[in-house]
Formats: C-alpha cells, structure tokens, sequence
C-alpha cells in the first residue's frame, strides 16, 4: 500500500484536503476496496482485563487516560505493536468507568502487554478508479470538525473547535485470491505451489482453513481433427503439442467449419498419445486440415472444497516457492498448470494499518484553492521555530495599518501548536510620533492550544486580566494614543514569537451613530471594520391573514358591528435591515470588504455595542483601485438575522 498523495500537516479545513493511495493487490484480488480510515480523540492502553456484558464475556480495555467514548459508538483499535493482530473496528458495548470500556470481543488476553491505541473513527470505502486508486477529498468530513462559534468577551477564551487533530490509517478489504503456478505431489496429497514467494508469513491462510481451489482453464491448439482406429469411429484432433486431458474429461472444441457439429461441449474417450484425443461425437464428412482449441478442466477433481494440511516450502524445477497442501488425493502429474485459491466461504478480508499519515491538523480556515497542495496554512501556526515565520492567523498583514474605533469589537486567532512556554499577548501603543506610551498584557491564556485574543481598547479596558508590561503605565492613563501593536510574546512580554497586527485609531470625525461589521475571516478571526457614515434603518414585514364569518349573532337577532371585519391578520413576522456606509476605505483595505463579502458569518455591532447576527444581501461588489481613485467608499445592506413574532 502507497500513499501517493496525503494531506500537509496543516490544512485548511475548509479547502481541499487531499489523500490517494494504490494497492498492487488492488489487481490480484476480487471485491477489492480501499479503507481510508480518519482517526480522532486517541486514548492508549496497554492492559486489558475481561467483564460480563450482555451475558458474554467482553474484552474490557483499561486505558491511560480519561476517554469521552459513548456506548454504542464504533472505535478503531491501532495494534501495530503486536503486527497489527487486533487492529480493526470494535463496537463498545459498555463504559464501565472514565478510564475503562468494554468491547465486542471474547476476552482472549490478546494484546499481550504491548501499548495499543483506541481512537474515534470515520471510515470511507472506495473501489479502485480507472487508475487502480483511490482519491478523495476529507475535507467533505473535516469541515464539520471545525465551526467555532464566536464568544461576546473581554477576556482571552478558548478556541476548542478551531482545529482537528487526526490520523489517516490506510487499510484494504477483499477476498483473498492466493495464485498457484502448479500442483504438487506431496505425501499422497495434491498441494499447490506459488512460486512467486519463499516466505510462509505471506499465505492468507493458515492450516485448518477451508479453501476453495479454482485451476485455470487449459487451452489446447490442434492443428486437424482425424480418425482414430480403435475408438468407435468418433472425432479426435492432433496437435504439436502435449495436453492434460484424460478419459472422461469433459471439453470445449472451438474452430471446425465444415462440421460445426464438432464445436461445443463434449467429452474425452481416449487417449491415444500426448498429442491427441478422441472425443464421444460421431464422426461426419471427410474435411480439409482444419485447426483450432480445445479448452477444459484437465484434473477437475482439484477444484473444489478443501482444507489445507500443511504450508511448507518446497524446490522443484519451476523453482522454490510455498506449498498450500491440502486434503485432496493426488491423482497423476500435469504440465503446469495456474489457478486461484479463496475461502471457502467468500469471507473478505480486511488487513489493516497498511500505511499510516499521522499528526495531522484541519484548521476552522480556508485558503485560496490554487494553494492548497502546498503549505500554505503553515505559517499561521506558531511553534518553536523562528517567529518571522509564524503569523497570528488573520488576513490582516504585518505593515498596514488597519483602522479601528475604540469601542470597536474584534477578536484574532492564535494557533499555538509545539509551544513548550505559556504565551501571551503583548499590546503596544504609540503617540503620533512613534513614541511608545505603554505595553499591556493580557495573561489568562491558561496554556491553550488555541485560543481567541481581544483587539478593541474598550475590551482591554474591561478585561481584569489586562497589566502592564515592566514599568508601563497602566492602559487606562494613556493618552493621545495614535495607533498600537498586537503581537504574541513568551509570557513575561519580552520575546516575541509572532508578527505584529497594528491597528490604527480612526480620526474620521462622525456625526452618525456608529455601526461596525464584525465577520469571521478566511483564517478563522473575527474582524471588524468600522462604518462611520450615514446610516438607514429599514423593517421588513410579512403577513399571514384568515377570513373570519362576517356579521354577529346575539341571542336570536343578527346584525354588523362597526369594527368586525372579515378579513384578520393571524401572524406577523418583522426584521430589521440597516445600510451602511463605510467612509473612505484605503485600497489595501480592498482586501478586508472581499473577505467581508465571502465570510458566511457575518456580525453587526450596533452604537450601543450589541453584537446580532446578519446577512449581507449583496451578491457582488466591485473593488475600486486605481492611482487616480486614490480612495473609495462602500455600501452594504445587512439583514439582521433576529425575526420579530406577532400572533
């Protein structure tokens, strides 16, 4: 099993996520299919005990740690340590404790002390493509691990669904098709040799399995059919070479013209030399030389039901190979001849862990799709390497700097995959002459691997986790701050492991009610941008009516009053739109309003700092650029996701 293709160690999870793979056995073997298995939430073990369930006895595995399994939920057990012996899918049929399952296997002691893992599992079934391989695309399946939901907070908070970490097992399924080159005399019995190994380990089968034994079909060239004395005056065919067949074999005769009573089923009476045959058809009019085939089964008792005796190693003069011996009686010897054996019972077999694609992570990001073969996500992962290459994963750039009011909400996502130290977020602010007023940090990041870090001035003010850094003033003091710095730092704020986000103070003075759109961009933050020119608020309404019987009865009498009606509103359903318009927006913000446009969760941030989802109703803009454009401004109309409900 090859692995031709399998995913980077950091990937998108919203891009391709690519894997193929070919199996030589793919053309040796029937039912073929390749077991492309995704593997999550591993747990090793290396000790098993046995429990009672459902009246039989289970294997209980005891693992080294704390597991989230459920009852009835389909592991995959990793046993490579014992050549891969219980490797497979096990159903689990209790959990006994946080650390202890059980499964559906007879309680053999069968790992026998070795580290062994379990693991969540997808598995995907393929057949082999016109190129005898399979291709797929995982991410269909790992998108949906990775939809992190976003948390109104002033504080760092975790970001749990923001990756996936996973393996790929690579396995097959199919019915053994074991190829022989001849049959064997061996103590009586008849064995089938393979020459094509010398090893015994690579038999599929072991002794006391049922087989079943299937030989090729002989194809024998004659050159004439004649007469033979002595046979009753039947048909026979000569040829230049030695054949199989025997009395009573039943064959196929292909290629007579003048008689074609002679083509077809029929059966072996004589053998009058290793050349030719003489079958049970009566003999018809004289012909000139006519040739063909002759196709049959020249020791059909071979085929069949057997159970195998013995696998030994054997050297004849079609060289050393491995002997399948079987139960069946040897009758004489033949020229070479090939076929197949299977399981008697059609079993298919699974081999698993034929090749393995570990470590690796799907991010809750998308990247260009032109890209997604190389490694293009890595950068947007910070480890112990050199910080110039590692990014806080954003689409904001290391140089620009990108407007932001003080209340404005935000939120940047770090990826902190290998980092043997806490990191922190470091903010540093400036006056407009680049001076350094002070650098905060906020300190509560509790180790996480992923996690979300506040932007907003508002939000630092209020995050009772925010110090300062050395001997800085505290954030609430700082005045005339102009722009500042978002990094990520080792946790004493003194080495900086990322780039650094800056984000400007708007000095567009507004005599509108601020609106910001806070979206989540291609690599998993949560942006936003401030739209600080007029506004319109809009409301859409629908209508449900019912007619209602005109007219009122009181006791006996009948009559209209002046406010019935028979036309009556039964349900009403109201929501908000807003248009809004963003100022002038710099050209290399023409970035931030294509990935607005294309993020599908989308967040307006109300004057009075509320955060309710929305829709963009656009469906295209066009970005303005150009030397002579200089600056621009947009308009989005947002529908605001919340319904209000009137019966």
């Amino acid at each position: 099993m090859n692995i031709l293709v399998e995913p980077n160690d950091y990937m998108a999870g919203y891009s391709a996520i690519p894997i193929r793979v070919s199996d030589a056995d793919a053309t040796t073997s029937e039912q073929f299919k390749y077991l492309i298995n995704i593997l999550w939430n591993k747990v090793t073990f290396s000790s098993v005990s046995d429990a009672f369930v459902n009246g039989q006895v289970n294997t209980v595995l005891e693992l080294d740690a704390t597991h989230n399994f459920k009852k009835g939920e389909t592991i995959f057990i990793n046993d490579t340590a014992n050549n891969n012996t219980n490797s497979g899918y096990y159903n689990i049929t209790s959990i006994i404790s946080n650390t202890k399952i059980a499964i559906d296997q007879l309680f053999e002691i069968p790992f026998g002390g070795n580290t062994a893992i379990a693991s969540r599992v997808i598995k995907y079934k393929l057949s082999p493509d016109i190129e005898v391989e399979a291709k797929i695309d995982l991410s269909n399946t790992i998108k949906d691990f990775v939809t992190q939901n976003l948390e109104d907070t002033n504080d760092i908070f975790e970001g749990p669904d923001t990756l996936f970490n996973y393996d790929i097992s690579i396995g097959s399924e199919s019915r053994v098709l074991w190829p022989f080159d001849d049959n064997f005399f061996v103590a009586g019995n008849i064995g089938f040799i393979y020459t094509g190994t010398t090893n015994i380990a690579d038999v599929p089968f072991n002794i006391g399995d049922e087989i079943f034994i299937q030989q090729e079909i002989e194809a024998w060239d004659y050159f004439d059919n004649q007469f033979f004395p002595g046979f009753g005056g039947n048909i026979g065919y000569t040829g230049t070479t030695t054949h199989n067949f025997t009395t009573g074999n039943t064959i196929q005769v292909v290629g007579q013209i003048t008689n074609p009573q002679y083509n077809g089923f029929t059966t072996v009476i004589g053998v009058p030399d290793a050349q030719s045959l003489v079958t049970n058809v009566p003999i018809g009019l004289n012909t000139p030389p006519e040739g063909g085939t002759i196709y049959g089964f020249s020791r059909p008792e071979y085929n069949g039901v057997a159970v195998i005796t013995d696998i030994i190693t054997g050297s004849t003069s079609f060289g050393d190979g491995v002997v399948i011996v079987t139960d069946k009686p040897f009758t004489q010897n033949t020229t070479p001849i090939g076929g197949t054996i299977r399981y008697a019972d059609n079993r298919l077999t699974i081999i698993n862990n034929e090749a393995l694609a570990t470590g690796k992570t799907a991010y809750n990001a998308h990247i260009n799709r032109l890209d997604y073969s190389v490694a293009a996500f890595d950068p947007y992962v910070i480890q112990n390497r050199v910080s110039s290459l590692n990014n806080i994963s954003t689409i904001l750039g290391n140089t620009d700097k990108y407007r932001i009011e003080q209340s404005t909400k935000s939120w940047l996502l770090v990826h902190t995959d290998g980092l043997t130290e806490t990191s922190s977020p470091v903010y540093s602010f400036y006056d407009g002459n680049n001076n350094l007023i002070t650098s905060q940090i906020v300190n509560n990041v509790n180790n996480y691997q992923d996690f979300y870090i506040p932007v907003g001035i508002d939000q630092l003010l209020a995050s009772p986790n925010l110090t300062p850094v050395g001997a800085s003033i505290p954030l609430s003091a700082a005045t005339n701050i102009d722009y500042y710095n978002v990094s990520m730092s080792i946790s004493a704020g003194t080495e900086s492991i990322s780039n650094a986000i800056t984000f400007e103070l708007n000095d567009d003075c507004s005599r509108y009610d601020i609106y910001h759109l806070l979206w989540k961009d291609r690599y998993g933050s949560w942006l936003s941008y401030p739209f600080i020119y007029v506004s319109k608020d809009f409301t859409e309404v629908e209508r449900k009516t019912y007619y209602q019987t005109e007219g009122n009865w009181d006791n006996n009498t009948f009559g209209y009053d002046t406010y019935g009606r028979g036309e009556k509103n039964y349900f009403g359903r109201s929501r908000n739109k807003v248009l809004l318009n963003s100022g002038w927006v710099d050209e290399y913000e023409n970035l931030l309003m294509r990935d607005l446009m294309e993020s599908t969760a989308v967040y307006v941030q109300t004057p009075d700092n509320v955060l309710i989802a929305g829709i963009i109703e656009e469906n295209q803009i066009e970005l303005k650029k150009g030397i002579s454009d200089q600056i621009f401004n947009y308009s989005f109309n947002v529908r605001l996701s919340n319904n209000e409900v009137r019966f």
